[in-house]
């Protein structure tokens, strides 16, 4: 394993009366193309007691001499292989130190460099979760998601996992479940209102999220299981059978239709 940052050379941080410790933590594997942008996202931020700790799977790429260049800016990073994103999730609960924890992965953004400071500034919050809205950018344009408030009915995630702050300590009770590939935030959440957690939404725009191309976009089939297991729904295998026809009849559509008019479509859907 190789590691760094201001943690290894003897400086730590920690909470103030009134200024909380934050930690932000960033997974990535062969990143290169977009963990700068998210490392300046987070070392820019106006709040003046944020730990920032990047949990990367052993890429081969150039992502270790894009952490090494921020190194004076990074508490704490470490290299090595790992099982998945949500087990480099995991590792970095055992190594964050602070009492509020955001997970803003590569080429995640804060919305903007005041962001943490207008959520935490003069507050002190009784709550396992603090939620906020997210900046989504799609393939066709921009939206701003204002998320439901979660309940234990709630049959997916209402919040991106960006646009909101854990408290460290339940995380570590309870962590991320590493087998689902997609939906294990989903399951944690849904796990945490079944306990009773609270949760309490702010209204401000937290994250910019890319949601063109990930996961969970390009794998609909798998979310849904995940998600229909983990909220435990009735008929579960007919239900998935079924999401699947439809989203194999849409792929279909979409083989055959021109791009332009697909486009047009998701466009007015979209407004």
């Amino acid at each position: 394993m190789q590691n760094g940052g201001l943690r290894t050379r003897g400086i730590t941080k920690s909470s103030q009366s009134d200024k909380p410790l934050i930690t932000v933590v960033t997974v990535v594997y062969n990143g290169e193309a977009t963990l700068e942008q998210t490392i300046k996202s987070v070392v820019n931020q106006t709040y003046d007691n944020v730990e920032y700790i990047i949990v990367d799977g052993g890429s081969k790429d150039r992502t270790l001499d894009i952490i090494k260049k921020y190194e004076d800016k990074i508490d704490y990073w470490q290299s090595e292989p790992d099982k998945g994103i949500y087990d480099a999730m995991n590792k970095a609960i055992d190594l964050a130190t602070g009492e509020w924890i955001n997970f803003m992965n590569a080429g995640d953004e804060f919305y903007s460099d005041s962001v943490i400071t207008t959520v935490f500034k003069n507050r002190i919050y009784n709550c396992s979760v603090i939620f906020g809205m997210t900046n989504q950018v799609f393939d066709f344009g921009k939206r701003i998601i204002f998320p439901k408030q979660m309940t234990k009915k709630s049959k997916h995630l209402e919040f991106c996992h960006q646009s909101c702050f854990t408290n460290r300590i339940v995380l570590i009770e309870y962590k991320y479940n590493t087998k689902y590939r997609i939906c294990a935030d989903y399951d944690l959440y849904h796990r945490l209102l079944i306990k009773g957690k609270k949760f309490i939404f702010v209204n401000q725009i937290i994250s910019t999220y890319d949601n063109s191309g990930g996961i969970s976009s390009n794998s609909p089939c798998i979310k849904y299981k995940e998600e229909i297991e983990i909220f435990n729904s009735r008929y579960q295998r007919v239900k998935y059978l079924l999401f699947c026809m439809k989203i194999y009849i849409k792929r279909g559509i979409k083989h055959i239709m021109p791009k332009k008019i697909i486009q047009k479509y998701r466009q007015i859907r979209f407004l």
